[in-house]
């Protein structure tokens, strides 16, 4: 079977490409023109760099029969109009190269930030009504939205899948990387004393997930599905961190109910504002997800929290 992967020098991406080409998949890694090829190389994979905004470009990279994995994110703008083309557009655009193009289907890397901040009593669901309140929240549950009218216009067979927060290796830009940084020179926020559970998975067990899909594609197709490896507490990754890096990292406590007001304002003077409302909203609150719905369907995440850490933690220097 073929597989066109789309940002697959991302973060993500990069563990989609490799779990395919692992279980067999002739992988084509799709990347713009200016994106780092060096790991692909090693995987062995067929690589094409492409104009993202050349409509024929796309379309040319389409095989008949082929699985297209969109993992293309804009990790690092904060511009509304350049997340919309990259998170709305250019998923549109690709939905119509592969009609076009007579692709088998189309998965879609989405997040859980699609639902908002807002938490239920009970772990959240593929059946939680989303309410996205700030602009990554509205822009990834648009997404979704794009990419099911689209796929229903095209009869496009599709699948959305929905990781919870990401642990791996590769991770230049997530908040949590820059967690494991501070760290490791010394400090580790925490807010009430680190109780807060937040679920988690390893890249490699997204990268499981997006094979898995493309090998069930016909009874999947449609589904919208969360996926995660377990479930820990922030005192328990700072142990955790603490036995890696062989130091007693210093715990900062911070106060929620004062820096989130704070951090809002912070976010909109500051390229890289020290706090987040996201990070904070992370340590302050539990996010816990229910993961049923995959596992039921007959997929299994293989990889504990002390395995992405590990995994995640070799590849800082």
């Amino acid at each position: 079977m073929e597989a066109i992967v789309f940002g697959a020098s991302g973060f993500i991406g990069s563990h989609v490409a490799q779990q395919l080409k692992e279980v067999g998949y002739h992988v084509t890694g799709i990347i713009r023109k200016s994106s780092d090829s060096h790991f692909l190389e090693t995987l062995g994979i067929t690589i094409e760099r492409l104009d993202f905004s050349s409509d024929d470009q796309l379309f040319q990279s389409m095989r008949k029969k082929a699985l297209v994995y969109n993992c293309i994110a804009a990790v690092t703008a904060t511009d509304e109009a350049i997340l919309r083309e990259t998170e709305i557009e250019l998923p549109r655009r690709i939905i119509r190269a592969a009609a076009k193009g007579g692709v088998a289907g189309y998965i879609q890397l989405s997040s859980i930030i699609a639902y908002g901040p807002h938490m239920p009593d009970s772990p959240l669901n593929e059946n939680f009504t989303p309410r996205p309140k700030d602009l990554l929240d509205r822009i990834s549950w648009e997404r979704e939205l794009a990419v099911k009218e689209e796929c229903h216009k095209r009869n496009v067979p599709f699948v959305i899948l929905e990781p919870v927060t990401t642990i791996g290796s590769r991770d230049k830009h997530s908040a949590l990387h820059q967690l494991f940084l501070g760290h490791k020179k010394g400090e580790f926020p925490l807010v009430k004393d680190g109780e807060s559970r937040m679920s988690g998975i390893d890249t490699r067990d997204i990268g499981r997930a997006m094979a898995w899909i493309g090998d069930n594609m016909d009874i999947l197709k449609g589904e919208t599905l969360i996926t995660k490896g377990y479930d820990f507490q922030w005192k328990e990754l700072k142990s955790l961190l603490d036995e890696f890096w062989g130091i007693k990292a210093k715990e900062g406590k911070l106060n929620f109910h004062l820096l989130y007001p704070l951090s809002f304002l912070l976010e909109k003077i500051m390229k890289n504002p020290p706090v987040t409302r996201a990070l904070l909203l992370a340590l302050g609150k539990n996010k816990i997800y229910d993961d049923t719905k995959i596992r039921n369907l007959g997929f299994k995440t293989i990889y504990t929290v002390q395995d992405s850490l590990k995994y995640a933690l070799n590849t800082i220097n």
